[in-house]
């Protein structure tokens, strides 16, 4: 997700208004006609097996456009430069590769093939861009040889590398990062750093490991400015449903046990994958599981708030600077529904939904980022 922080999951990257006319149903609103002041904010959304990617604005509530995908095959990535500019989708039934656009006009400005891209079914992400927009790092698996691999495109040359990324801990780590160039990858048990080489063409070497108690990461965040990284661990009903934080050059992570700290004493009803994003200030967590949205101090993990959502929700994002968290409403019955967006107020709690005209969901979304209009600079 373009986000001021950095967080991404495994499994399965705001505006000014004038009132509104409510129907008030258990603590929620379904709003209309928020047109007023748009918000520099658009959101891209895709459903696995949809053939599309909506990219949405927020602000005027409305669809920018749709860009075809090749998703029957596997769950696409895409992601976005942090101006907006740029969007990445990695696709592809027959024939993988990577295409880039103008976010603007919707133009695509470049296509690379390439092979053996990893097929996950409504899972992901398959693909991360670091903050500072220097590396895209790309998924793969070569099913005949049961291998998986990363590999690396470098933005700036607008080529894959012709190595992939080497350093990895672990076959198929969670990679995270932060604007200042700082990036870790994320494996059962162990957080390590890794660290550009600075060499041409460009390598990375891995740099501190730090154990963890998670063997299924779910979820991770980075702080904006790189000095702290947060992990989540699956859900499991027999095991502490754990939060890791990590201080950037400590000799060791703080693990802390959700089920505690948020009072739950049994699985939270409903949801399949947690899910975790932290704010632009980097100041606040939150954490959607089912249909219970929790928001966190960073630094001490108070509970700040917890939201009663209308249904089981799939992915979170900040918008607004802060001031509103975004998720999606799933449908648990299976069926083919309209999207609605749920936007959270952060101050108060309040909910607002919204459908999107022209995406339909059988269940959650497969990709869901929130990144800035690409006229507005950078959010």
């Amino acid at each position: 997700m373009v986000l001021q922080g950095t967080s991404f999951r495994r499994e399965a990257a705001m505006v000014s208004r004038t009132p509104i006319v409510c129907i008030a149903l258990c603590g929620w609103c379904l709003a209309a006609g928020l047109n007023a002041q748009p918000a520099a904010t658009w959101l891209y959304i895709n459903s696995f097996q949809s053939g599309t990617l909506l990219v949405w604005d927020l602000g005027a509530g409305k669809a920018v456009r749709q860009i075809a995908v090749e998703d029957r095959s596997g769950s696409i990535g895409a992601t976005v430069t942090a101006d907006g500019k740029r969007l990445f989708v990695v696709d592809g039934n027959q024939v993988n590769r990577l295409r880039i656009f103008d976010a603007a006009t919707g133009e695509k400005t470049a296509e690379h093939t390439f092979e053996n891209r990893e097929l996950l079914h409504g899972g992901g992400p398959v693909v991360y861009l670091t903050p500072d927009d220097h590396f895209l790092f790309v998924n793969t698996y070569d099913y005949a040889a049961a291998a998986s691999g990363v590999r690396v495109f470098d933005v700036a040359a607008n080529a894959f590398l012709a190595l992939g990324l080497r350093a990895r801990q672990c076959a198929a780590p969670i990679l995270a990062g932060a604007r200042n160039g700082s990036l870790f990858a994320v494996c059962p048990r162990m957080v390590h750093e890794l660290n550009p080489l600075g060499s041409t063409p460009p390598d990375f070497v891995g740099g501190k490991r730090v154990s963890t108690p998670i063997d299924e990461p779910a979820a991770v965040a980075t702080s904006p400015d790189g000095s702290r990284l947060f992990i989540l661990g699956d859900v499991n009903a027999q095991d502490p449903w754990n939060l890791v934080r990590w201080d950037r050059g400590a000799a060791s992570a703080q693990t802390h046990n959700l089920r505690q700290l948020l009072a739950v004493s049994t699985n939270p009803s409903g949801g399949v994958y947690p899910w975790l994003e932290i704010s632009p200030d980097g100041k606040t967590l939150a954490l959607l599981y089912g249909s219970k949205l929790w928001m966190l101090d960073s630094t001490g993990l108070r509970l700040i708030r917890r939201v009663d959502l209308p249904g089981d929700a799939r992915g979170v994002a900040f918008a607004g600077g802060g001031s509103e968290i975004l998720t999606i409403r799933a449908n648990a019955n299976g069926e083919v529904q309209e999207a609605v967006l749920l936007r959270v107020s952060t101050a108060t709690g309040r909910i607002e939904a919204t459908p999107l005209g022209g995406l339909k969901l059988r269940a959650g979304p497969t990709v869901f980022l929130s990144a800035p209009a690409p006229s507005s600079g950078r959010h």
